[in-house]
């Protein structure tokens, strides 16, 4: 008698009959009894932190099966095990024991359970300092901001993570590139390398995420000010010299530069002054044309010609002057 492959738990049975050469007959029922196996899985247990126990995810490993081993789907006490034994958390656990009891089975009839206990510990304090190089700049030169952070973990162990900087919601920028200073503390720096900030006074604040050891922390504010970028603004015309009844034949340029390199918004205008009259310049890329009325001015010369650029939000205004104008007969 031999077994065909691996046979599940219970009673096999088969009845054999049998015979010898005189008419002589017999048969016997043979019963094999395959006892079941329990299978275990391992690990029953595990420690995590609170930071870290939002993404604390195990698979179980188990032993005596005669085959694959399918796990009964099932949550408790914030643990999910899925049909392949992977373990994982709903969101953050407070501290204490959490435990979930999983069975799970082979295809040939043999069994086992686990409870499982992961047991949240309150993470390490941490302490976060920040620095910035000055606290005043210009529209522009915002990258000239460098951000500096201190990040002192209350343990043994060195803090990983990230560290953000931000104005309220908004990040200004961030880093998860530290050096150490000694076993518990680190330190880390960024700028404005993508963020251009508007003229103002900002709360600045550094953030420590937190890792498996640390709870997070912040800083307190540190003030920044942007203020207004200086321009400078220059006209030159066409001619310097029209008759009366043409005088649009003088076509006159304006240019607007910002100190730190910004072009000036497009749709920005510039008043340009010819003597009593005027005409605007509606800039693109920081530069534009106007010509004033023909007749607008009567005959003479030495009229003064000059360039108002009001400034907005985040430039200062300012006033150039070109070449004069004169008007012939």
């Amino acid at each position: 008698l031999t077994t065909s492959g691996t046979l599940a738990s219970g009673a096999h049975s088969i009845t054999v009959n049998f015979h010898d050469g005189f008419g002589d007959t017999g048969s016997v029922t043979f019963t094999l009894t395959v006892n079941a196996v329990t299978i275990t899985a391992t690990p029953t247990t595990a420690t995590t932190t609170t930071t870290a126990s939002a993404g604390f995810n195990l698979t179980f490993a188990t032993t005596g099966s005669n085959g694959p081993v399918t796990f009964t789907a099932t949550s408790a006490n914030g643990l999910s095990v899925n049909a392949s034994g992977h373990l994982t958390t709903s969101g953050t656990l407070a501290s204490g024991a959490h435990s979930i009891t999983v069975n799970f089975h082979d295809g040939f009839g043999d069994t086992g359970s686990v409870t499982f206990t992961l047991t949240v510990t309150s993470a390490s304090p941490s302490t976060t300092t920040m620095s910035i190089t000055r606290s005043t700049f210009t529209y522009g030169d915002e990258s000239d901001a460098v951000f500096t952070v201190t990040v002192n973990g209350a343990g043994t162990f060195l803090p990983t993570g990230t560290v953000t900087f931000k104005v309220g919601s908004t990040t200004l920028c961030s880093t998860s590139s530290f050096s150490a200073l000694n076993s518990h503390t680190i330190t880390a720096s960024c700028s404005l390398t993508n963020v251009q900030l508007l003229v103002g006074t900002y709360s600045v604040t550094a953030v420590y995420s937190g890792d498996a050891h640390y709870a997070g922390s912040s800083s307190s504010a540190q003030s920044l000010t942007v203020n207004k970028d200086t321009t400078h603004v220059s006209v030159s015309a066409s001619r310097t010299s029209v008759t009366y009844g043409s005088e649009s034949a003088a076509v006159f340029t304006v240019n607007v530069t910002a100190g730190n390199g910004e072009v000036v918004p497009n749709g920005e205008t510039v008043t340009v002054h010819v003597g009593t009259t005027t005409c605007t310049v509606t800039l693109v890329n920081g530069t534009g044309t106007c010509t004033i009325a023909n007749t607008a001015l009567p005959v003479g010369s030495g009229y003064a010609v000059s360039a108002v650029y009001a400034g907005d939000v985040n430039l200062s205004g300012s006033t150039g002057s070109g070449p004069s104008l004169r008007v012939t007969h």
